[in-house]
């Protein structure tokens, strides 16, 4: 993150299952949020061999990787001092959509399900108990743009609970 608070690179490192050199499940491509908005980006991969033959799954990288992009760029966010949604907002610009067919990815709509979950949730405006706070995310996958708020409580033990969740 630059100085004045803009993503600019990233190395994506991750493991990953695979054999004979290659990846099963490969990182988000540079045709996919939100590697295709930074100027500055590698990717690399460490294989481990799974050993267990297997099947068609359900998602599986979709899932790992929405986690983990995402709880990547709320963490850079709240680095930079800035608001996540905003954050994310200023990260899509006004990029034109990106590949084509199932891979494509329109950035103009994802502003829009992620402006659609924050004013669902009253982003930045709620009024929030002691110990409790809001997150937001979204992810494309599948030719699906989907955005979450979550309102989250922090119990005195550490226990953390939803206490509401709006999605767009």
């Amino acid at each position: 993150v630059d100085a004045a608070g803009a993503l600019v690179a990233v190395h994506d490192h991750f493991a990953t299952f695979g054999q004979n050199g290659k990846a099963m499940y490969d990182s988000e491509g540079p045709t996919r949020f939100p590697w295709a908005f930074v100027p500055n980006y590698r990717t690399e991969h460490s294989l481990m061999a799974l050993g267990v033959p297997t099947g068609p799954l359900r998602a599986p990288r979709s899932n790992a990787m929405g986690f983990v992009m995402q709880s990547f760029l709320d963490e850079l966010a709240r680095a930079s001092g800035q608001d996540p949604l905003e954050f994310q907002l200023k990260l899509l610009g006004d990029m034109a959509p990106l590949g084509e067919g199932e891979n494509a990815f329109n950035a103009a709509r994802m502003k829009g399900v992620l402006r659609a979950a924050a004013a669902m949730a009253n982003w930045g405006k709620a009024s929030l108990a002691p110990r409790e706070g809001q997150g937001i995310a979204c992810y494309f996958s599948h030719q699906g743009y989907v955005a979450h708020v979550v309102q989250a409580a922090v119990a005195a033990d550490g226990t953390v609970t939803a206490k509401k969740v709006w999605s767009a």
